[in-house]
């Protein structure tokens, strides 16, 4: 069990450097738009000052609150 604490997994090879994002004040329209034109799974929501991450969008939580 210790031996596994100890051990790292380096993920940046499957990471995109610039992910498509969108800030908080952002509409659901626009974050389904966004979707849609680049053919998305999840989108990153961000605060527009300073640029932390405060959540992510998934397909599956749009399909939640859209009729599509």
């Amino acid at each position: 069990m210790e031996e596994s604490q100890n051990e790292h997994m380096d993920f940046r090879p499957y990471m995109n450097d610039n992910p498509m994002t969108v800030n908080i004040a952002d509409s659901i329209h626009k974050c389904a738009d966004v979707f849609r034109k680049m053919h998305l799974r999840h989108l990153c929501v961000i605060h527009p000052i300073g640029g932390k991450l405060e959540g992510i969008i998934t397909r599956q939580d749009l399909f939640m609150w859209l009729d599509l």
